[in-house]
């Protein structure tokens, strides 16, 4: 019989003790364990030399408006207009301080409700539509701290004037959402793509790509403490005849700007930039150390001194 199930359940049970010690520790700790045991080796914060360690340093050590201001996923569309004109947008519907403020009388059968702040605040609105229930996820989205469950370095969320709004729905197949293309671009140059697909099945499959299109997928198994959807999951997927002009608008959108993520969709033969994120699972990236190191060589911080 083998041991490894009762092993993993004992590293488990040690796991979930060790987390919930960690809840009375001092924020600085809580956050530097959460990092390593996201990442699975322990981070240098002075001396960084992986792509997460680097994001992280930046992060931590570098005040830059352009965060809050472009991580705005309002704002954001108008600098997509005014910085790569032949990018698209998803149309804006309805927008409003507060719940309130939203017009939902003739919303078609399915659109986007989303604040212009934080992570994860956006769910798909399907007929018919209860204005009620609009109206109350609305203002408690708004009412939350958008920076609450990410790290401390992620303080440029709240740097961001709060609002709601509606957008059109974007689909290739007219009822399920996109697969999300993330171009990673480092001191202005495109490095690599994270494709995110099958968000309908209740989870995501994680691809890879270089800007060739050939697949990188560095697997990494989760630590006992992670849950699976942490894995990096290999995924073919084909070529996108828009993938030039993706990453034309990913240097457009990037500037001068040492790192940001151009996160899009691929709709027909047309480029959407959905957000622009400047710190993906806040510089905890499940790689693996070498492809984490190797990525880290690309990225160049700036003046450290």
């Amino acid at each position: 019989m083998s041991l490894r199930p009762f092993t993993y359940r004992v590293a488990r049970f040690a796991a979930d003790a060790a987390l919930f010690a960690l809840r009375a520790a001092p924020p600085p700790v809580r956050a530097y364990a959460t990092l390593a045991g996201r990442l699975g080796y322990l981070p240098r914060y002075r001396n960084p030399r992986t792509f997460n360690e680097k994001l992280v340093w930046l992060l931590r050590n570098t005040a830059d408006e352009r965060r809050a201001q472009l991580a705005d996923k309002l704002a954001m569309k108008d600098y997509v207009a005014r910085m790569a004109p032949e990018a698209r947008t998803a149309r804006v519907l309805t927008v409003g301080e507060r719940g309130e403020d939203l017009e939902t009388d003739d919303l078609p059968d399915l659109c986007v409700l989303k604040t212009n702040n934080g992570y994860g605040r956006n769910q798909i609105l399907r007929s018919p539509h209860d204005r009620e229930v609009i109206v109350r996820q609305a203002n408690a989205w708004l009412a939350e701290d958008p920076a609450a469950d990410l790290f401390p370095w992620e303080t440029h969320y709240r740097d961001i004037p709060r609002r709601v709004f509606i957008e059109e729905f974007l689909s290739e197949n007219g009822t399920d959402p996109p697969t999300d293309y993330k171009v990673f671009v480092l001191n202005g140059e495109p490095a690599l793509i994270r494709v995110m697909a099958d968000r309908k099945a209740g989870h995501l499959a994680h691809g890879l790509m270089d800007v060739d299109w050939n697949p990188m997928n560095p697997l990494r198994k989760p630590s006992p403490w992670q849950h699976e959807a942490t894995l990096q999951q290999a995924r073919e997927v084909p070529k996108p005849s828009q993938l030039p002009r993706l990453l034309s608008v990913s240097r457009q959108l990037a500037g001068t700007l040492p790192f940001v993520s151009v996160d899009a969709y691929l709709l027909l033969d047309d480029v959407y930039i959905g957000e622009l994120t400047f710190s993906p699972a806040g510089g905890a990236l499940p790689f693996p150390y070498a492809f984490d190191r190797a990525l880290g060589n690309r990225f160049q911080l700036p003046d450290r001194a």
